[in-house]
């Protein structure tokens, strides 16, 4: 059964081959292709998208150091608060 399944599959592997040489057109008679109609080039840069993407992200320092003043001076207000979006 399996060989009979293998001769069945080469037999139309090589009746196709055949018959898409029978349709093939030669060099003596190519005519041009057809006109095609409705297309248009334009510059890569005119149709091109670039995907914009957002992330929340945080900023934590990997150290934390203890900077002394050089001048004295008092600390009215802090503009922002710990996981405030800035």
């Amino acid at each position: 059964m399996r060989f009979a399944a293998i001769i069945l599959a080469a037999s139309l592997a090589l009746g196709g081959a055949a018959q898409a040489r029978k349709t093939l057109p030669t060099a003596d008679s190519a005519s041009p292709p057809p006109a095609v109609q409705g297309i248009e080039a334009r510059p890569l840069a005119e149709i091109a998208l670039y995907p914009e993407r957002d992330a929340s992200a945080s900023v934590v320092a990997l150290n934390e150091s203890r900077i002394a003043a050089e001048i004295s001076g008092r600390i009215e207000e802090i503009a922002v608060e710990p996981g405030q979006t800035i």
